[in-house]
């Protein structure tokens, strides 16, 4: 199995849990100063989430699967959600990462037996259950589902970790009533709350909230070779790959410039919104957002 592509998107992956461990979750550190509660039940928190399949499943959180199941789109239960950004943006970057992904199987994968007989790519599959992958495919036997679940790998690092860390921090959710920052103390239980000030964070803890959101952003990143523009512009390794990949490459930077430049030309219209919402949402802007996990 060619693993230039997997190798890309996660050139960061591994070191989150130690940094989180160490500069997040620690005693006395910032989700106990800055939550209303503290890191070891952030760490429970996440470690249930995935452990439910939740947050992990692998095949039941592919994009509009997700969505479905949220009853976000397709709903048979509400009415559509007039306004959604966030899909508006993520269906078009998705939908080019797939289209790369569909050439970059095809072209080293043109038969089934080609699939099937890689023994590399199988033993993966094999690895995924004793490692807990929860939901991860228990055979890959055809192009479709291998571009599935390469798409999705990429769809999780690039822009469901880009709307929720990152740059999106500072830009879209670090922000009252976006973010847990919201909430300084437990959430009430009971109902006739008259007054949401003794939930807020204070002063001190505001400036410390944003001075922490500051920290996951990347400022540096925008426009860069490190945002989803150029999500697999890796010169070493488009070289050793079909003049077909190459040019999947090329018409997914061009299609994510294009697509970059149609978010930064979000205005406002004269009722005073910006595509339905108050505010301009441009978290997922390919030359913003980054490709890849990073810590």
């Amino acid at each position: 199995m060619n693993t230039d592509t997997i190798c890309t998107v996660f050139k960061d992956a591994w070191a989150f849990r130690v940094v989180a461990v160490q500069r997040l979750l620690n005693s006395g550190g910032p989700i106990d100063q800055l939550f209303p509660w503290d890191g070891s039940e952030a760490g429970n928190y996440t470690d249930t989430l995935y452990q439910s399949g939740e947050a992990s499943a692998f095949q039941s959180n592919y994009f509009e699967p997700n969505l479905q199941r949220r009853g976000l789109i397709d709903s048979a239960f509400g009415p559509k959600i007039k306004t959604f950004p966030f899909y508006q943006d993520a269906s078009a970057i998705h939908a080019a990462i797939r289209r790369f992904m569909t050439v970059f199987v095809q072209s080293y994968y043109p038969n089934v037996s080609d699939i099937t007989g890689d023994v590399e790519l199988q033993a993966w599959v094999r690895e995924a259950e004793p490692a807990r992958i929860v939901d991860f495919p228990s055979s890959i036997e055809n192009q479709r589902a291998l571009i599935d679940v390469l798409t999705h790998v990429a769809h999780l690092v690039s822009i469901v970790h880009g709307t929720l860390n990152s740059n999106a921090l500072v830009g879209a959710s670090g922000s009252l009533p976006f973010h847990p920052f919201a909430f300084y103390s437990p959430l009430p239980t009971t109902k006739a709350v008259h007054d949401i000030m003794p939930f807020l964070p204070q002063v001190e803890a505001s400036i410390s909230q944003i001075a922490l959101a500051a920290d996951f952003n990347r400022p540096s990143f925008v426009d860069s070779n490190h945002t989803i523009v150029h999500m697999f512009d890796n010169t070493t390794m488009l070289a050793r790959m079909p003049t077909g990949v190459q040019k999947a490459e090329a018409d997914f930077r061009s299609a994510m410039e294009r697509y970059s430049t149609a978010v930064r030309s979000k205005t406002f219209d004269l009722g005073g919104l910006c595509g339905g919402m108050p505010y301009c949402w441009s978290t997922l802007d390919p030359r913003a957002a980054a490709y890849s996990l990073t810590v």
